[in-house]
């Protein structure tokens, strides 16, 4: 087939893409081309005499191969992949496409936005230099005036796609005036009328009648009109938004303005009516929201709970974007029967380090009649390098202020609040830290602890001293340990330091199929004390040597178990301790006590921790292990155990008139782990008496979880004479919309329940609600028995909102949801 000449329109840069060749085209100067599409090409009629000629350029050819879908009248290119499954889908005009299983098991929404390729290669040439590329089933120019194109129109100008049914374009202006099914496409967005008017040279547009996608933020919506501004900002009037799937209206933002602000990541809406369905429920003057994942200022989703103490609970916190490296959060509680609380938090990003700072305050709770307040600050940093320092102190009002108010804030709430400051150096030999320490106890049952003010340690091995078959390690450490003896009695008054020094001396020998670690250590402890008991020396001193030898070797065979192929594995292994007695009945103890035995304790030096109490013993103890592993060195099935043979009585004890330990054998410790499949797996520890007799301790735990949304877990425990309590959760779904969750933490031992959550889950694309029930045991609480109805809305893109009823106050619901294992992950996701 020829070339037919066709008009040069040079002061566009208009290139006319001809059906689907390119054309070189010439016209006469001041004339002009009549064109339509043909079978054969196409045919054009204009003046006879022809003028210079210029070549049109087409479209790049796209990487992959696409199809072409007419859908409600746009012409749209997707992928082969994704062609066939959606014929008849009434919403591909707006990208959306179903979901090949119905619906999503990540989003729970029925199907998903799908764009085109849009970048093309045209040379990388600046926005304003970008040529225009047009095709149409007709065409007709009128010199280098205007050209009207007719059917089918296509324009695309670097990024930006526009179709429509009718165009005309005016060469000088670099204006296009677009007809009938206008579809403008741009990197995330979409914008969608019936009439637009286009201006190429400053890169605006006004739609009318229009409709619109964000793809990114999964946002759709409509307007009366929507203006495309020349800086890339995107003006709404008289439109609403949603985040709901099309087709589905459950909410809606309606706005007399709305303003997207692709530079920022951020959207306004001026005289804001928030619509559930046709019902407006909320109207806000002004508003933002985010169209990215970008921060912005503005209101967070509120909170509201009721409970039979503290009333109607209604939480509105505002989040400040002052800088990128500075925010702050300001919440305004009002609790019906207290009074109203604030609660702060600011956060800066410093190079050396995250600083967060929490603050409280509620003046004169109207239960209570005191001031209640809440004082956190938290730091991790690098200062400098090999250094690390960390801040992380909270201190509250009263011991029962988490309990009545607990709190919004990012703060720690243990039985006992920690002040802590630290400053840690790392070195390839030599290691610092420098540590203050104290607690505010609020469990009443509990003792305060020692505060260590302060507390500083030197450790290391230095590799110039060392070798392939000498190992060298010193630790030295000085603390100050303080409380206020006005509250104790006896020794528990003492104060004062200590300092400690510990030297070891090691020749490890490592094969691949045995290993042999002796190792030789002295440490020395003295005090300056105070407070001490009338008759106690104040300067007591402790020096310690010890040896240790541990030695094992590996064995393997392979095995086969049906048609699964394993490797076994053998590992016998002898750990020999000896640490002669040291008379520690005169010195203090600030911070040591007798670990729980366990499998854990059968390879360890000592049966203390801290640096006050230095165990004696002669010991040798004989333990086993063995794993059956895959072909991938993945362990499928493991099971040891041991057991500890004493030589000796052990007579140093916590307290220095406690008895001796006669003991000839340990208990015997066992522990094992089967991963029966990828999703399911089982794990046990259990203690038996020296002789086997009886069963004392036993720990099992079941757990499966193919992913996310489908877990189940079991955790029974048992001590003898103390404790049997069996821990059950669940996350499970019942279909692609409802899903259940759950726990049930029983106390056999006194069969007692002590936490009940029983919830039920409805998600769609558009919003998720959560109902639950709980009942709980708080024995630290003034009413010990505590049940609640919690109930809580979430409407994705907007946020949420939760209610409490007929209960006592058990904090927020996502508080204690976080009981259920795996719950926080799959809510974080």
């Amino acid at each position: 087939m020829s070339l037919q000449p066709c008009s040069r329109l040079a002061a566009l840069s208009l290139a006319l893409v001809l059906s689907q060749l390119p054309a070189t085209a010439t016209a006469a100067a001041g004339g002009g081309w009549d064109c339509s599409a043909t079978d054969d090409g196409w045919n054009c009629n204009g003046p006879a005499t022809p003028a210079t000629a210029a070549t049109a350029s087409a479209v790049p050819e796209q990487s992959a191969r696409l199809t072409t879908a007419r859908a409600s009248g746009f012409l749209v290119a997707y992928p082969d992949a994704y062609a066939d499954p959606f014929s008849g889908n009434p919403f591909a005009y707006l990208d959306w496409y179903p979901h090949p299983d119905g619906v999503s098991p990540q989003t729970h929404c029925e199907g998903g936005y799908l764009t085109p390729r849009l970048r093309f290669d045209d040379g990388r040439l600046p926005d304003d230099q970008q040529p225009i590329f047009a095709s149409a089933d007709s065409s007709n120019t009128e010199g280098n005036r205007l050209t009207r194109l007719e059917g089918n129109v296509y324009l695309r100008k670097g990024d930006r796609q526009i179709r429509s049914q009718q165009a005309s374009i005016e060469h000088q202006a670099e204006q296009a005036q677009l007809d009938g099914l206008v579809q403008i496409r741009e990197p995330n967005l979409l914008l969608l009328g019936e009439r637009a008017e286009i201006d190429f040279g400053k890169g605006g547009a006004t739609v009318r009648d229009a409709e619109f996608v964000i793809h990114a933020s999964e946002l759709r919506g409509d307007a009366d009109s929507i203006e495309r501004l020349e800086n890339g900002h995107v003006v709404i009037h008289d439109g609403r938004y949603t985040r709901c799937q099309p087709g589905n209206d459950s909410w809606t933002i309606n706005g007399s303005e709305i303003v997207l602000r692709p530079d920022t990541g951020l959207g306004s809406v001026s005289h804001a009516t928030l619509r559930l369905g046709d019902v407006p429920v909320l109207y806000v003057p002004y508003m933002y929201f985010p169209i990215d994942d970008r921060r912005m200022s503005g209101f967070l989703p509120p909170r509201l709970s009721v409970d039979k103490t503290n009333g109607v609970d209604i939480t509105v916190p505002y989040y400040f974007n002052l800088a990128p490296h500075y925010d702050d959060t300001l919440t305004i509680r009002q609790i019906e029967k207290r009074g109203t609380q604030l609660e702060n938090e600011f956060r800066y990003l410093h190079p050396v380090g995250l600083f967060a700072l929490s603050t409280s305050w509620l003046g004169s709770d109207k239960i209570q009649g005191d001031d209640r307040w809440l004082f956190g600050f938290d730091h991790s940093g690098s200062p400098a390098r090999g250094w690390r320092s960390q801040i992380d102190f909270t201190r509250v009002s009263d011991e029962t202020y988490f309990d009545d108010l607990g709190t919004h804030l990012d703060i720690n709430r243990d039985t006992h609040l920690q002040q802590l400051g630290s400053v840690n150096y790392s070195g390839s030999s030599h290691n610092f830290s420098l540590v203050a320490q104290d607690y505010q106890v609020i469990d009443l049952a509990t003792t305060d602890p020692y505060a260590k003010l302060p507390q500083a340690t030197f450790w290391g091995s230095p590799a110039a001293w060392n070798s392939d078959r000498l190992q060298l390690k010193y630790l030295a450490e000085v603390t100050r340990f303080d409380r206020n003896p006005e509250d104790f009695t006896g020794s528990a008054r003492t104060t004062g330091d200590r300092a400690y020094v510990e030297a070891s001396i090691g020749t490890p020998f490592n094969w691949p199929w045995a290993f042999i670690r002796p190792s030789i250590e002295l440490s020395h402890t003295r005090y300056a004390l105070e407070n001490q008991p009338a008759g106690t020396d104040d300067a007591p001193s402790r020096t310690q040597p010890r040896f240790s030898l541990d030695t094992g070797l590996f064995f393997e065979r392979p095995v086969s178990l049906g048609e699964d192929a394993y490797i076994q594995t053998l590992e016998p292994r002898l750990f020999l301790v000896e640490a002669p007695f040291r008379d520690q009945s005169e010195l203090p103890n600030f911070d040591s006590g007798e670990l729980t035995f366990g499998f854990g304790q059968l390879f360890r030096k000592d049966r203390f921790s801290g640096r006050d109490r230095t165990g004696d013993t002669r010991q040798a103890t004989i333990g086993v292990t063995s794993r059956f592993l895959e072909s991938s060195g993945r362990e499928r099935f493991a099971l040891s155990g041991g057991q500890i043979f004493y030589f000796e009585d052990r007579e140093v004890r916590l307290d220095g008139g406690a008895p001796a330990l006669e003991e000839e054998r340990s208990e015997f410790a066992a522990e094992a782990s089967w991963r029966a499949s990828d999703a399911l797996t089982l794990s046990a520890d259990a203690l038996w008496t020296e002789d086997f007799s009886h069963n004392r301790v036993r720990n099992f735990k079941l757990g499966y979880r193919s992913d996310l949304d489908h877990q189940f877990h079991t955790n029974y425990r048992f001590t003898d004479d103390e404790l049997e309590q069996l821990d059950l959760s669940l996350i499970w779904p019942l279909n692609s919309r409802w899903s259940v969750v759950g726990r049930w933490l029983q106390d056999l031992e006194n069969s007692e329940p002590l936490d009940q959550i029983a919830g039920l889950e409805y998600e769609n694309c558009c919003w998720q609600v959560r109902t639950l029930y709980r009942y709980w045991i708080n024995d630290n609480s003034v009413q010990r028995e505590n049940e609640g109805i919690f109930f809580q809305i979430v409407l994705k893109g907007l946020g949420s909102l939760g209610a409490q009823a007929a209960g006592d106050s058990g904090g927020s619901a996502k508080s204690f949801l976080k009981d259920i294992t795996g719950f926080e992950e799959r809510e974080d996701l």
